[in-house]
């Protein structure tokens, strides 16, 4: 019999109250696909059911044999594989967009692993041709439809508010950041962080007017991103990508008649952060918080203060598609050059993601320290976590099949730590400020009992009792003058009445300060400790690609060299050769030269035979004129006259070929000396550019 184990998990907590808020959304079976797990799916029981309600999802594992271990988890939204786009945006984000117009941060995260559909919720596709702002499809992700609602609030704000959107994608590839929409998208980020901020003073930030803009950007940064296929996608995202949205409002008014300029955003630290005091407030009212800032802005990320002008509120929406991540199946690329690459993509994505989980597992246990400084991924999102106005939506995605029940169960445990983290809901400072608040009324207390302790003793003479409160701190006015019209004997009750109070008061105060200064010195060493570390890790960084310039440099001048001396070696030994040939073409030039003057010789003989039978023959024809008739004679003489005919055409031939192949032989030779000439020259010519390069 199959045993069944239960396990439930979590507890449902009203959205709008929390700072984090999870939603589980499990893919349909893919029909399509080129990875071996896409294609096992066909066969494979469903792992994922919905059971009771949208809230709650219920994780079993079916396997023959075995025990069946079933788990049922919590989330504030669970999707089923029949949910649409529109659902996931309207549901869970939606409430996020209208946070972030508020002036809060918001950062949406797609987790899960590879092949479980993170990119197809955060971007999902477009129509192929678009016309004015007619982008969207039921397949769009959350990235345009987030967009599209904040052009449309944009319109309808637009004679009240000056309202700028920007728009930024970074891309965390091998742990380090890129900025994919720059003009040298390879180049990395420099990260620094302040505090709860992150700056990135060389980040591109584009002006969005319209979903066409968008679209466009969209594209320049998609072509720069990093995917490779896998054995779960074809189309694998091997790199974290965030897109990041920035809002920036401010009221219209006469004094400012134009929109605001949004290069603060660079360098949040150069903007005021507080507001312009008033001349005509007292001090103590200037310090309380709150106649710091208005109301409605207490609940602002990043409020800028200019003079003359309304306040600007910043904020931003972080849509971040993280990479996920992957067993080695030992079968990681074709070549040793493509497994090496997969297996560093994979090991720093499980780095990044351990980070994470590290960073999460902190804050779900507690802890002091967070340890957002562990990966790149985590330093950018420090400020989703630790800025208290900020909220989070974690979108853990699954696949559907008993096939992925181990990454499913370990994404599903994640998102359970991450719904139950502690982060504090209370504003940035506030704490500072209330203390500050408290200690100038506490003093204002303390200022009054003096002046009547004083007048106490005026008439009783009461002197130890004010040297034990005038040690506390001196007024800044003359308590001499300070008179009261009760009665001598109510005054002293009331002093020694609040005697003790005012010790307890000053016990309290006391320690509030040095609680202060020690908050403040220990914010301060760690501010230190990180602008140390930011810079060691970048000089770290500039040594270590300047160790791989030298290195890169020195092999290829080793193969260069190496190169060049074979090359000359070749010419050295193509030069013997030519020499060679060059010896043997002049031993035959030689015999032909001899051949010749032989065969001059022959034909001088010849001439001079062929004189001798002229003669021999007119001695004859002289001799036989009387015996031979005409007929005969003519005969003879024309035989005669061809046989000789026919001996000097043979000779003159022979004579002819023997002279054209002495030419030809004589012009390769040439031919050859000029190329050796040649081959000779460029070798010398390499060879010092050569002993250049190496000096």
């Amino acid at each position: 019999a199959t045993v069944s184990v239960l396990y439930w998990v979590g507890v449902k907590m009203d959205s709008s109250e929390k700072k984090v808020t999870v939603a589980v959304r499990i893919r349909p079976r893919l029909p399509v696909g080129v990875g071996s797990k896409v294609q096992q799916e066909e066969y494979q029981h469903p792992s994922c059911l919905i059971v009771q309600d949208e809230e709650t999802l219920r994780l079993q594992e079916q396997k023959q044999e075995e025990n069946c271990k079933s788990s049922v988890y919590t989330f504030d939204y669970v999707f089923d594989t029949d949910c649409m786009q529109s659902e996931v945006y309207e549901e869970a984000v939606q409430e996020l967009v209208d946070t972030s117009l508020s002036g809060a941060n918001c950062t949406i995260l797609a987790y899960g692993q590879t092949g479980s559909g993170k990119t197809h919720t955060v971007l999902g596709k477009v129509k192929s041709n678009p016309l004015e702002d007619d982008l969207l499809t039921p397949e769009s992700g959350l990235f345009m439809r987030c967009l599209k609602d904040l052009f449309e609030y944009k319109k309808r704000r637009e004679d009240k508010a000056w309202v700028v959107i920007a728009l930024s994608c970074i891309e965390i590839y091998l742990d380090h950041a890129r900025d994919l929409l720059s003009a040298n998208p390879s180049e990395n980020i420099k990260i620094v962080l302040t505090d709860d901020d992150v700056r990135m003073p060389t980040l591109t930030r584009y002006e969005i007017l319209t979903l066409n803009d968008v679209y466009k950007h969209f594209q320049e940064a998609s072509k720069h991103r990093t995917t490779r296929a896998t054995e779960a996608n074809d189309t694998s995202s091997r790199s974290h990508c965030l897109f990041v949205i920035d809002i920036v409002q401010q009221e219209r008014t006469d004094k400012n008649p134009t929109q605001p300029d949004i290069s603060f955003l660079r360098d949040p630290t150069l903007a005021s952060k507080k507001p312009p005091k008033s001349r005509s407030a007292s001090p103590a009212v200037a310090a309380s918080p709150k106649a710091a800032s208005p109301t409605h802005l207490d609940a602002c990320s990043n409020v800028i203060y200019r003079k003359d002008e309304p306040p600007i509120i910043a904020s931003k929406v972080v849509l971040a598609d993280l990479a996920g991540s992957e067993k080695s199946s030992g079968k990681t690329g074709s070549g040793a050059t493509a497994g090496t690459a997969m297996f560093k993509e994979m090991t720093s994505i499980n780095k990044s993601l351990t980070a994470l989980g590290n960073v999460v597992h902190a804050l779900h246990a507690g802890a002091s320290h967070i340890p957002y400084r562990d990966a790149t991924l985590t330093r950018i999102l420090k400020p989703s976590f630790a800025a208290p106005s900020s909220k989070i939506l974690l979108i853990s995605n699954l696949s559907p099949t008993q096939l992925t029940y181990d990454e499913s169960f370990s994404t599903l445990q994640f998102a359970n730590k991450v719904k139950a983290m502690k982060v504090s809901n209370s504003m940035i400072g506030a704490d500072q400020q209330q203390l500050q608040f408290d200690y100038l009324e506490t003093q204002k207390t303390q200022w009054g009992l003096l002046a009547d302790l004083h007048i106490a003793h005026l008439h009783h003479e009461n002197e130890p009792m004010l040297r034990r409160f005038t040690d506390v701190v001196e007024p800044p006015f003359n308590i001499h003058k300070l008179r009261h019209k009760n009665q001598e004997k109510d005054r002293l009750k009331v002093i020694k009445d609040l005697e003790p109070q005012g010790r307890d008061e000053k016990v309290r105060i006391a320690a509030k300060i040095e609680k202060r200064q020690k908050e403040e010195k220990a914010k301060l060493m760690e501010m230190k400790k990180e602008i140390f570390d930011g810079l060691v890790d970048e000089y770290n960084n500039k040594v270590g690609s300047l160790q791989s310039e030298i290195e890169r440099l020195t092999t290829e001048a080793g193969e260069f060299q190496q190169k060049l001396t074979t090359d000359i070696r070749e010419m050295e030994t193509e030069t013997k050769d030519h020499e060679t040939t060059a010896d043997n073409l002049t031993k035959e030039k030689r015999d032909l030269r001899g051949r010749i003057e032989k065969g001059q010789v022959e034909l001088k003989h010849l001439m001079e035979e062929r004189a001798k039978l002229n003669e021999m023959e007119k001695k004859r024809k002289a001799e036989s004129q009387d015996k031979q008739s005409a007929a005969e004679l003519e005969l003879t003489a024309a035989e005669l006259k061809y046989v000789q005919a026919m001996w000097g055409h043979c000779k003159a031939q022979e004579y002819f070929f023997k002279l054209k192949a002495f030419r030809e032989t004589q012009q390769a030779l040439v031919e050859s000396q000029k190329q050796n000439i040649l081959r000779i020259d460029q070798a010398k010519r390499e060879s010092e550019k050569l002993g250049k390069l190496l000096k």
